[in-house]
């Protein structure tokens, strides 16, 4: 019971959060949002909160930037994957593409793999700080890691699929 209440404190309590830093046209979830997308209903065990997750994802040291899935206000149901990374209190964005069903946190240190087009293992690398991990139901997951030379994020993938 306490785990519930905790779940759903931290969800209304991130409702909202950072309304100035939101692109124009897009929105955060709201808990009418989480209770009517299956989805997220469906996942809701395994990911309480599965459009929303932070972390030190530009390896600053400093677990203070936000990654969201948020809501297009023009249909209320296209949805995007965003990234903010914290810049002393100014908030960098980072659009990523089509939202799928989740985020999770994919911590420092994990081995991440990028594909060429015939979907073959090109490259594998430990990451030094937090990416993102976007997934769902009945299809591979992409990961969001930040390439600091470029200054944007790369696609990778789990390096499970590398022979």
């Amino acid at each position: 019971m306490k785990a519930i209440i905790l779940v759903l404190a931290i969800l209304f309590s991130i409702d909202g959060w950072g309304q100035e830093y939101i692109p124009n046209g897009w929105r955060t979830a709201t808990s009418k949002d989480y209770e009517s997308l299956p989805e997220w209903k469906y996942y809701k065990n395994d990911f309480p909160i599965p459009y929303y997750v932070s972390g030190d994802f530009d390896g600053d040291g400093t677990a203070d930037d936000h990654a969201w899935i948020l809501i297009n206000t023009s249909d209320n149901t296209q949805r995007g994957i965003f990234i903010f990374l914290n810049n002393n209190g100014n908030y960098e964005q980072y659009f990523l593409g089509e939202a799928s069903d989740y985020l999770t946190l994919l911590q420092r240190g994990a081995e991440i793999c990028s594909f060429n087009e015939q979907d073959e293992c090109t490259e594998k690398i430990i990451t030094k700080y937090d990416g993102i991990y976007t997934g769902g139901f009945e299809y591979e997951g992409v990961i969001f890691y930040l390439n600091q030379r470029k200054n944007k994020y790369i696609e990778f993938g789990d390096c499970a699929y590398c022979e």
